[in-house]
């Protein structure tokens, strides 16, 4: 899609996708697509790349060097599309979105930090590949999943409109206004008791 809510970037080409010139297809493509649906996720309107074009034969891991050669590209496509959230797929990608030489996935994974430079939120995942050797891996991915899915959502902002105090006295009263927050979506409140 030219605009998306949501830009997925993996690490690089393997060789299925140098083949069909499509990002995350064969068994890692799969994955993605069965992760992306459970969500609620479309993968036609998500924006899937790599930090990296290049398919390396011998199999060695992306490097530094490589990623900055790659980074304007990264860039100019992050921009191009204007996402609320940005899906890092393991640490060679985190480190190409954020332009960092080394993040720890396990540790940042599954939290939202801020993108200054691309005006959005980043979440950095496992790498399907991790996943697919170590499938205990799976929920933790499926987890960060539907946290970027809820974000793209239920975007949070903060506005500050009138403030409307209610005190509720009877259980009609309450389930009303449980009614009208459940269709809101997002809400928070403040109850005040006497003991």
């Amino acid at each position: 899609p030219k605009v998306c809510d949501m830009i997925i970037v993996g690490e690089g080409p393997g060789l299925t996708e140098v083949k069909t010139g499509q990002p995350f297809t064969g068994r890692l493509g799969e994955l993605l697509n069965r992760v992306l649906k459970r969500v609620g996720l479309k993968r036609e309107d998500v924006y899937i790349t790599n930090a990296v074009l290049c398919y390396s034969e011998n199999g060695n891991q992306t490097t530094l060097n490589e990623i900055k050669c790659c980074r304007d590209r990264l860039k100019k496509s992050i921009f191009l599309h204007s996402p609320k959230i940005i899906v890092a797929l393991g640490g060679t990608a985190a480190c190409a979105v954020l332009n960092v030489s080394r993040i720890s996935v396990m540790t940042q994974r599954g939290y939202f930090l801020s993108s200054p430079e691309f005006n959005c939120k980043v979440l950095i995942t496992l790498h399907p590949a991790a996943v697919l050797r170590d499938l205990s891996l799976y929920s933790l991915f499926l987890e960060d999943f539907y946290k970027a899915a809820n974000y793209v959502k239920y975007q949070p902002s903060i506005s500050i409109t009138s403030k409307k105090y209610v005190n509720l006295k009877t259980k009609e009263e309450v389930l009303k206004v449980l009614d009208m927050l459940e269709k809101k979506g997002i809400f928070a409140f403040d109850i005040e008791t006497t003991g």
